[in-house]
């Protein structure tokens, strides 16, 4: 299902951003729409090699690896199971005893929890990460996943009393978060982009992220990210 949601996206944007008539990408749209039962084959084909490779004797760093694998694949899929995962990752982190991938882990648990709604509890897990030593990799995700706790919250609320402060503390979050980035690259300028939808400068950000669409070098996920906001 996640691959029929990214080719709607990208069917939208290519309405959005050309002179393609809407009955043709409709038209194509239908087509991506028959085939989301093809699709969720080849997502679960993975997810079940993935699995497979779940074999106690394989030590706990490849078990990590495998559990992260399937966070992963599950994280925009089905939310029970990338919770679940992300779990695991924990419990292996801490066998470990590797400050690294427990901060890395508790990142993923947090991004589930921030996913489902679940603010409260994604806020008390993110705040054990305050201060932690992580590699700029996960400051950048930390940053980035505070930043939308935040803009998330203020959604929530939507009232005039909290939801300015949300904005404003999501949007230190995601400076520091740009900071990280190298100017240039996708990160920085979608991110860009994103505070200053939230800080209300919707003309440039609209100006940013079309030009962004016409970077050549996307990803599908970068283009689904970018059409959708």
């Amino acid at each position: 299902m996640r691959c029929v949601l990214l080719l709607i996206l990208i069917l939208s944007c290519v309405c959005a951003f050309s002179q393609t008539p809407v009955t043709v990408s409709l038209s194509a749209l239908d087509e991506v729409k028959q085939q989301a039962p093809a699709y969720d084959r080849r997502k679960q084909a993975i997810i079940d090699s993935i699995t497979g490779k779940l074999q106690p004797a394989a030590g706990l760093p490849r078990a990590y690896n495998n559990y992260l694998q399937l966070y992963e694949e599950y994280k925009a899929f089905k939310y029970d199971s990338a919770y679940h995962y992300a779990r695991k990752l924990q419990e292996v982190a801490t066998q470990l005893n590797d400050p690294h991938r427990v901060a890395q882990a508790r990142l993923k648990l947090a991004f589930t929890l921030v996913s489902a709604g679940l603010f409260k509890e994604a806020s008390d897990s993110l705040n054990l990460l305050n201060g932690a030593v992580m590699h700029d990799s996960l400051k950048m995700e930390y940053y980035q996943l505070m930043g939308r706790l935040y803009y998330d919250l203020a959604d929530f609320n939507n009232d005039s009393f909290h939801t300015p402060a949300y904005v404003a503390k999501g949007n230190h979050y995601l400076d520091s978060a740009i900071r990280l980035y190298s100017p240039g690259s996708f990160e920085y300028a979608y991110f860009s982009g994103l505070k200053d939808i939230r800080s209300g400068n919707k003309e440039q950000a609209l100006l940013n992220y079309k030009q962004l669409m016409r970077w050549p070098h996307l990803s599908n996920h970068e283009i689904a990210l970018t059409a959708s906001t």
